[in-house]
């Protein structure tokens, strides 16, 4: 039995969107190129919001400085696939005092780390994992002001020069 073009068609677009889809973490707000997240009264009740996970985002390409800024209980940020990400804004990840662990990961496009970019992060020490993605170059003072406790780089083509 042959299924006709039509519903044929259909159900690879519908494939297709289920594999690329980004759904915007509830404590977010995201336009078609960025992401800005805040507690609201609700979910700042809701204790269970220690870990945020963007993931497949076709459209994001900033992080906007304070987009993460005091999120209290966050422990873990991953930023992982976004097909269009190029820029990281400085103090994108600010007052973050329970943040243990960031993992930014699989962003192609993201070439450059800017000074600054981890300014005032967390309180404490926290790991980065800043893995598969296109960085060239991070600037002198990028992790100026964080405590690094551990930082990854799985990379066989990374090169890391300061600008």
């Amino acid at each position: 039995m042959r299924t006709p073009l039509p519903v044929f068609s259909l159900l690879l677009v519908s494939f297709f969107y289920e594999c690329t889809s980004f759904s915007c973490p509830r404590i977010c707000r995201c336009s078609s190129e960025t992401i800005r997240c805040k507690l609201t009264a609700e979910a700042g009740k809701d204790q269970r919001n220690k870990r945020l996970a963007i993931a497949q985002s076709v459209t994001l390409e900033t992080i906007e400085a304070l987009a993460f800024s005091n999120l209290l209980n966050l422990s873990e940020i991953s930023i992982q696939n976004a097909r269009s990400l190029m820029h990281i804004d400085r103090r994108a990840f600010n007052n973050l005092p329970n943040l243990r662990l960031l993992e930014i990961c699989d962003n192609i496009h993201l070439l450059e780390v800017p000074p600054n970019a981890f300014t005032g992060m967390t309180e404490g020490y926290a790991t980065l994992n800043l893995y598969n993605n296109g960085i060239r170059g991070i600037h002198n003072h990028a992790f100026n002001g964080t405590k690094i406790d551990k930082l990854y780089s799985i990379d066989s083509y990374f090169i890391i020069f300061f600008i």
